[in-house]
């Protein structure tokens, strides 16, 4: 951090020969109470895996601590616990280097990391776009592109190295997004990059010569999760899920996919790259899982040497094996919510991390079996809320393993589609999947406000929407504790504060808080907001505006695609037409809270 301007400027020096010294020193002396890192008590979250270029160590990045950890995987031991950063949300590493790049969620940077033999240290930092959530390098190493998602940005970052042990980062370009970003992968020899959406089926394609966005590319998907090449380079393999807006959560449509299926859809890499063709043409589909066992939230995607896929059935607790002219996928169980995926360089094992469990799980790819597992360190005793926490992510939980939480509530979000359910007391009027963000403070739920107590809502949505057993009351409780974790959605720094004090006075004068009252932005009440559904329901509880910015589609049915369309389109609650001054001031002050 830059020391303030008004300092002398030997105090100056100093604090920043100081904050060298911090990223260099042992991760044992960090701690505050001295204790080895890799000794601590302390759940590590592990979210992302690499393995070194001779496989000999593998490096997990950790969300809560923050660390690096490193694993011999013959010893099946962490060898060393680096701390770099806030909030690890993604790991990869340079290639022909000895440096790896992680991004920080929390502080909004992408880290620089060179490796010794059982260490990694810090050698640079440099801010993105904020919450940046994955990075890609070009084969050369001299480029790297980091998705952020809440600020809906891609930074390109050039690098420069000198024999694989220095460099540095500087930001050339930042592109802005329709969606939300999460994953990416470079084709066409690294001159397109593929970013794709996070909670909803959009693919961007980015001209990486130009830097440039070419085209944005939509199909039926959500969730998102794995994103990789094949062998050939012909094809973009996604792993997502279906949400089917015109089945009902029957047992029915449940059980036989209907309602949510799981896939790994092969897309023709001429079809993502052309506009004027449908992204579905030519495209092959590969079912994860059948009515007799379900494929819940397939994950991250990477290849063996011989073309097989390696696939994250997260919800289910297994790795999956695909052959790509095989629609067969053979299960591996291993750890009980497998995040992230590496193989190592001579294809015969795979590792799998668990964020749940703070495990590292090895893989025999001939045996087809797990071999063994390691405990990134002392684990605390779980609360509530972590159990909670697990339970959100089991799609063991729904009827057959189709389904988690997860599932419709991306990460405690929403896929943002439309699910005919009983959550409004009937079938034929499909409503939109809303955010849990924030939702321990917006009773009551539901669209129609029925569900006093959120335990009611949660086990209604298990048994029947997820048509799961009778979920037993202490899952409830668990599950209830770790929503209420759940902040408030992030709000994006608005770049005009006087237009935002302005809108504030808009959305007074026009008595937008009678139903959208601060500070979550709702009411407890029902009112009759102008709009009808599909059984002639025009009474609706208004969900909180906090967040508002992060939805591409808005009221109960996503009739409205914009702030914009929802006050010119529709006229909600406004008392007369809107001056265009006002409208933009208005939206702003939305889109701040």
């Amino acid at each position: 951090m830059p020391a303030p301007a008004l300092l002398p400027l030997r105090i100056a020096l100093t604090v920043s020969l100081l904050a060298c010294l911090l990223l260099t020193v042992p991760a044992r002396r960090l701690a505050a109470d001295q204790t080895p890192l890799r000794q601590r008590v302390t759940a590590r979250r592990p979210v992302a895996v690499v393995v070194s270029p001779d496989g000999s160590r593998l490096f997990t990045a950790n969300r809560r601590t923050g660390t690096i950890s490193i694993v011999d995987p013959t010893t099946r031991q962490v060898t060393h616990e680096a701390a770099v950063g806030q909030n690890l949300s993604s790991l990869v590493w340079i290639p022909r280097t000895t440096l790896l790049l992680a991004t920080d969620e929390a502080a909004h940077e992408l880290i620089l990391l060179s490796r010794e033999p059982d260490n990694v240290h810090v050698v640079g930092r440099l801010k993105v776009a904020p919450y940046p959530v994955s990075v890609s390098v070009s084969a050369d190493g001299r480029r790297c592109y980091v998705a952020s998602l809440w600020s809906r940005k891609l930074t390109v970052v050039d690098m420069r190295s000198t024999a694989g042990k220095a460099s540095a980062l500087s930001a050339s370009t930042v592109i802005s997004l329709p969606f939300a970003p999460r994953l990416q992968a470079l084709i066409d020899s690294g001159t397109r990059l593929v970013v794709a959406d996070a909670f909803g089926g959009h693919l961007a394609v980015i001209d990486t010569r130009a830097n440039h966005l070419e085209s944005v590319r939509t199909f039926p998907a959500h969730n998102i999760r794995g994103l990789t090449v094949n062998a050939e380079g012909s094809r973009l393999l996604v792993a997502h899920q279906i949400l089917n807006s015109l089945a009902r959560t029957t047992p029915d449509d449940v059980h036989w996919g209907m309602l949510v299926s799981n896939v790994v859809r092969a897309l023709d890499l001429d079809a993502v790259r052309t506009p004027a063709s449908k992204v579905i043409d030519n495209c092959e589909v590969h079912p994860v899982g059948d009515a007799w066992l379900g494929g819940a939230d397939p994950g991250p995607v990477v290849l063996l040497p011989d073309g097989r896929v390696v696939l994250a059935i997260s919800g289910m607790g297994s790795i999956g094996l695909l052959g790509e002219y095989d629609s067969r996928v053979q299960r591996i169980e291993t750890v009980a919510r497998p995040n992230d995926v590496a193989v190592s360089p001579d294809g015969n094992r795979i590792y799998a991390v668990d964020e749940l469990a703070d495990q590292l799980s090895l893989i025999d790819v001939e045996d087809t079996g797990e071999i063994g597992r390691v405990t990134l360190g002392p684990r605390p005793e779980l609360t509530e809320a972590d159990r909670g926490e697990r339970l959100f992510y089991n799609g063991e939980l729904s009827h057959g393993g189709w389904m988690s939480c997860h599932s419709c509530h991306t990460d405690g979000h929403s896929n943002g589609l439309l699910n005919d359910n009983l959550g409004d007391g009937s079938f034929g009027a499909p409503k939109r999947v809303i955010s849990l963000f924030g939702v321990g403070n917006t009773a009551p739920w539901a669209w129609n406000g029925g569900a006093s107590e959120l335990e009611a809502q949660i086990k209604k949505s298990i048994e029947m929407t997820m048509r799961g057993r009778d979920a037993r009351p202490e899952q409830i409780q668990a599950i209830a504790a770790f929503l209420k974790t759940l902040p408030a959605p992030p709000r994006i720094s608005p770049t005009d504060p006087q237009a935002v004090a302005r809108g504030q006075l808009v959305f007074e004068a026009q008595h937008c808080n009678r139903c959208h009252a601060a500070p979550d932005y709702t009411t407890k009440a029902t009112y009759d907001v102008g709009l009808m559904d599909e059984l002639e329901n025009t009474r609706f509880n208004p969900p909180s505006l906090r967040g508002v910015v992060h939805r591409d589609q808005l009221f109960h049915d996503n009739r409205a695609h914009s702030l914009e369309e929802v006050f010119q389109k529709f006229h909600h609650q406004l008392d007369g037409e809107l001056p265009a001054t006002e409208l933009a001031d208005l939206i702003t002050f939305l889109k701040s809270l």
